[in-house]
């Protein structure tokens, strides 16, 4: 997707895509079959395929890059959380912080800290990148169904897309969570991906509840932004179809996929 909300190209149907990241001039796309595919992040081409576990349905659904340790961490099968090795995706390290993580997201730190959506419990666990132990965890509402989060410009802060609006987390000095709603973003949110050099966000958001029809918006969370309080915190879009969605920067600074 290009600055101006337009799609710029797209790589046809791969069986059993579950998520999807960028690496310096690479795309990895995690499936189902337990394999890791592997493109060319220019031409699209399928340039390699590493087995990271066994096929899964529930699976490979989150694959994120810690830049200060230059590896990457995947969710695989029965609960645990892998971290690979880059660029050939040998498996390091096997952890587990709870029976269904879905989501997976970096924060920028020294190390930073790798977050972890709890599926079963409807929280959101910070896990320290230096042991790979968890350090704290933060719960949501019934209502607020953890759907997506992406990891902002600023240090341990992040946010989260759910079933009725957006929250802002950020990590406090004594370790504990912050979480702040933000104002008149109700309603189901997806998606999320942050803009390249930026503080705003791209996200998808559902029209009318159960209407399955979705939009591609530009989200403004934090103070900086130049749009932080119009009548709504987000701004342009267009429709899109489908029911679930995956984001990810691409590395010239313009784009996301």
């Amino acid at each position: 997707i290009s600055p101006d909300m337009e799609i710029v190209c797209s790589i046809p149907e791969i069986p059993g895509a579950a998520s999807l990241m960028l690496y310096p001039g690479k795309l990895y796309v995690p499936c189902t079959d337990g394999y890791v595919r592997c493109y060319d992040s220019e031409t699209l081409q399928l340039t390699g395929e590493y087995q990271v576990g066994l096929p899964s349905p529930a699976a490979y659904r989150s694959m994120v890059f810690s830049p200060t340790e230059g590896t990457a961490y995947l969710t695989g099968e029965q609960g645990q959380i892998l971290e690979l090795s880059m660029p050939t995706c040998q498996v390091e390290d096997e952890f587990s912080v709870c029976v269904s993580p879905v989501g997976l997201e970096i924060t920028r730190g020294f190390p930073g800290n790798l977050w972890v959506v709890d599926a079963d419990e409807n929280r959101i666990h910070v896990v320290d990148l230096e042991d790979n132990i968890q350090a704290n965890s933060v719960g949501f509402g019934f209502l607020d169904q953890v759907r997506d989060m992406a990891a902002s410009i600023y240090y341990d802060s992040l946010i989260v897309a759910t079933t009725e609006g957006i929250f802002k987390l950020s990590i406090n000095p004594d370790g504990s969570i912050r979480s702040n709603y933000l104002p008149s973003s109700g309603g189901t949110w997806d998606g999320l991906c942050s803009i390249p050099n930026d503080s705003n966000f791209v996200a998808v958001a559902e029209g009318e509840p159960g209407s399955n029809n979705w939009r591609i918006y530009e989200l403004c969370a934090y103070d900086d932004s130049l749009y932080l309080f119009p009548p709504a915190p987000y701004y342009g879009g267009f429709g899109v179809s489908g029911l679930t969605w995956h984001s990810t920067p691409a590395y010239d600074g313009f784009h996301v996929f």
